[in-house]
C-alpha cells in the first residue's frame, strides 16, 4: 500500500503533472496483490506498474489509495471525523456548514 503512494508522488513530481491529478486521477500504481485486493482485473506478477483507468472501480487520486484510506478507518474516540476534516470544522479547505436545527444528535455509544 505504502508504495502505492511513493509511486504516484513520484510520478507527479518526476513528469510534472498538475497538481490537480492529487484528488482526481485516472491512474495509480500497483502489483498483482494490492490490484487484487482493489478487485482491479488483468495485473500480475510482484512489480508495480503505473495502471490507467482506475476510477471504475472507484480509485485514482490519494482518497482512493489504501495508505489513506486506512489511515482515516479508525475512529478516534473524541474526534468523530477524520482527520483530514480537521475535526469536522473544514473538508479540503471549504467551511462545512453547521447542521440544521433539526437535526438529532448522535448517540453516545455506536453499535457498529
Amino acid at each position: 500500500m505504502y508504495e502505492e503512494s511513493i509511486r504516484f508522488f513520484t510520478d507527479l513530481f518526476s513528469a510534472r503533472r498538475s497538481v490537480l491529478e492529487i484528488l482526481d486521477s485516472d491512474h495509480t500504481f500497483l502489483n498483482e496483490a494490492l490490484a487484487k485486493h482493489y478487485g482491479i482485473p488483468g495485473v500480475t506478477g510482484d512489480e508495480w506498474r503505473r495502471v490507467d483507468g482506475v476510477k471504475k472501480f472507484s480509485r485514482g487520486g490519494i482518497l482512493g489509495q489504501a495508505t489513506t484510506l486506512a489511515k482515516q478507518s479508525g475512529r478516534l474516540k473524541d474526534q468523530p471525523h477524520p482527520a483530514w476534516q480537521l475535526g469536522g470544522q473544514a473538508l479540503l479547505g471549504d467551511k462545512l456548514p453547521k447542521p440544521p436545527k433539526d437535526v438529532p444528535k448522535l448517540p453516545e455509544e455506536e453499535n457498529y
